[in-house]
């Protein structure tokens, strides 16, 4: 079973709020510069149940999706949604589903941003607007699909985890997700995949170098008998005929195993990012106050293996001019 969604008993969200409610007494405000630190530690203190569904989310990876279901308790103060990216002004301040998904991402890994991606910041709001919904690979399109891809699959420091929270979701737009443990294919197209012959873009939320030009890649890689895998279906391509065969081969294989989950207030998403890769149907924003909103995490589990990409070492963001072609690593 790839998907693993569970409702918080009422007991423990009331001993989640009361943590809630702790941080924001001990911080003037929340914000993104202060939150961390203290939920690395306050995590420890979610209740037991829900550490260890984290715990085997992570570990013995018992599943590839999980998502913890809290309902309107810490969404109900939210507010508006934003109809800007104002997570980007200095002193942004988050509400408090932010915060318990502050506390549970910490849990998972290290919250991460990119420089080309909203300034680096680690909180991303994933909202409708209007210069970008004819835009079919962006998070913040609506009229078209949101095709198949793994998180940053362009970037050999791509994140192991994917965090969601939804705020709101009236208008029931799907996230839809599939695992590479459930996609089947055959010894051979899996052999072609394992193949450096695909070059993986970016998405229009990265602002790359002009000239910036990806590595080749394979689709899969790591271990063959449960192999991680990298896509952008809107963006990747074979080098030759039978590269790109293999590719459409594979996404219709993608397509066949896909899961439909439709993100409600209040549920906490976590995908593994090594394993799956996620889209969105297109839909019809409400927009205004009410449109739908998910807020982002992008987690790593060792933040030391991108020191070569950012420029301090106690710093979150990898940096955008970072050439990967350099790295003296290779491709991850």
């Amino acid at each position: 079973m790839s998907h693993h969604s569970i409702a918080v008993c009422p007991d423990d969200i009331k001993k989640i709020f009361s943590l809630v409610e702790i941080i924001k007494g001990e911080t003037e405000q929340p914000t993104e510069e202060n939150i961390f630190p203290m939920a690395a530690v306050y995590a420890q203190e979610l209740p037991r149940a829900v550490r260890l569904l984290v715990h085997d989310f992570t570990t013995p990876e018992t599943c590839d999706a999980l998502t913890l279901k809290m309902g309107d308790v810490f969404c109900g103060s939210a507010g508006n949604t934003p109809t800007e990216y104002d997570e980007l002004e200095p002193g942004y301040v988050y509400n408090d589903a932010q915060i318990v998904h502050a506390l549970i991402s910490t849990l998972i890994g290290i919250p991460v941003g990119y420089s080309s991606q909203r300034s680096g910041r680690r909180l991303n709001n994933i909202i409708p607007t209007k210069n970008l919904e004819n835009v079919p690979n962006s998070s913040s399109g609506s009229k078209h699909d949101f095709g198949f891809h793994t998180e940053d699959a362009f970037h050999e420091f791509k994140g192991d985890h994917l965090g969601l929270v939804c705020i709101r979701n009236d208008e029931r737009a799907s996230t839809n997700f599939v695992s590479i443990n459930e996609i089947k294919i055959s010894p051979l197209l899996k052999a072609a995949l394992f193949k450096p012959d695909y070059v993986i873009g970016h998405n229009p939320i990265h602002q790359l170098p002009e000239g910036h030009k990806p590595p080749r890649n394979s689709i899969l890689y790591g271990c063959w008998d449960r192999p991680f895998m990298r896509i952008n279906v809107n963006n990747t391509h074979g080098v030759d005929r039978s590269a790109q065969y293999a590719l459409d081969d594979f996404i219709l294989a993608m397509n066949t195993a896909s899961e439909r989950v439709v993100l409600e207030k209040g549920d906490f998403f976590y995908l593994d990012n090594l394993y799956t890769a996620h889209a969105r149907d297109a839909y019809s924003p409400h927009w205004g106050p009410n449109a739908r909103w998910l807020s982002r995490f992008i987690l790593t589990k060792d933040i030391r293996k991108s020191a070569v990409a950012r420029k301090d070492w106690r710093s979150p963001v990898i940096e955008n001019d970072y050439d990967q072609n350099d790295s003296p690593f290779g491709s991850r």
